[in-house]
This record gives C-alpha cells, structure tokens and sequence, in this order.
C-alpha cells in the first residue's frame, strides 16, 4: 500500500510539473510574439508568419495586401498630454485596426506609432475598403476624445507592387510617406507598381 501511494505522489507531482512547464513555455512564447502594450503581434513575430504566408501564396498564385500605417501628430501627443496617453492613442489605434479585420490577417504593431497589416486572398479594391474603415474608426476616436492626431495609410499588394513580403513593405512604406509628406498627412495613398526586370 506504501508503495502504491507513493507511486501515486510521484506520478501526480511529475504530471503537476509537466503543466506548470507547459504553460511557463506557452507564456514565454506569447511574450516573444505579442506586442505588450497593444495585444498585437511583435514585428518579429509578424515577419516569421507573413513569410510562410507569402511563400505559400508564390506556390498558389494569391493576392496578398499589405498596408503599413503611420500616425500623424504623435509626437505632439506625447509632449502634450504626457506618454500615458500616447500609450492609450495606441491602444485605441490598435482596437480600430484589430476591429477591422479578419482572422486570418496579420496585424503587428511595427515601431513606436507605425502598424503594418497583411491581408491573404484579398483584392487591392478590398484592402482600400478596410484601410478607409480603419482611418474612419481612429479618426472618430481622436474626434470623441479631442485629441489631435491622423493616421496616413499607404496600401499595396502582392505580387503587383512587389516580388516578396520585403518589397511589398518597402513600397507601401513609401507611399504612406508620400501621404505624410507630400499630401500633408491623413490620407490614403496606393503603392507605384514595381518595375519590372528586363
């Protein structure tokens, strides 16, 4: 009976172990891949996924929009009103984005104030339709909370503005440049179609 009873201890104690050294590891990994602060995926994490992503569309002909999202007045923001509510700005520009969107895409908060979402099995005509609700939702956002800020999106797709995941961004970085700068900020602005080789 001994025996038996301690076989049981020993049995339960390694079970009880094994749990709490799968949930440190399952904790660990979801600390390496979300963003903190916004409860979205890290630049790491969305780069990783949206590799895979776009090389399982390059073997399937898919097409793949991806918007990079910058916001206008930040700085200002924080220097304004103190970083907690720049914190809370990014927060609430985060559940506009997170709203707006499908399962299946990627969403990662990509720097201080920049987001970046790839949208698979997803027309340009479709990504202009989430990015237009994505900029309506944060521009009513700042509007309720009186907070003078913008955001300035810069949209394109694969394969069309791009042979891989790191053209594509380069390109949409580009145009959501264009918006701020050229167009002074809180616009919509499509990527140049990439050239193609000769």
């Amino acid at each position: 009976v001994f025996f038996l009873v301690f076989f049981t201890i020993i049995v339960l104690y390694s079970y009880s172990l094994t749990a709490k050294i799968e949930r440190a590891r399952s904790k660990l990994a979801h600390e390496r891949n979300v963003d903190a602060l916004t409860g979205m995926l890290n630049r790491r994490a969305l780069m990783e996924r949206a590799m895979s992503l776009f090389q399982s569309s390059e073997s399937h002909g898919g097409e793949i929009v991806v918007m990079f999202a910058d916001l206008d007045g930040f700085k200002a923001v924080n220097d304004t009103y103190g970083h907690h509510v720049g914190d809370r700005v990014l927060v609430a520009v985060a559940e506009q984005i997170l709203d707006n969107v499908r399962d299946v895409d990627l969403v990662a908060r990509y720097g201080g104030d920049e987001f970046l979402l790839v949208l698979p099995r997803t027309s340009l005509a479709g990504g202009e339709i989430v990015a237009q609700r994505v900029r309506r939702g944060i521009n009513e956002w700042a509007r309720e909370n009186k907070i003078d800020f913008n955001v300035s999106i810069g949209l394109g797709s694969y394969p069309v503005h791009g042979r891989d995941l790191q053209s594509v961004i380069a390109s949409v970085d580009k145009a959501m440049y264009r918006s701020k700068n050229v167009h002074g900020g809180g616009g919509i602005l499509h990527a140049e179609v990439a050239p193609i080789d000769a």
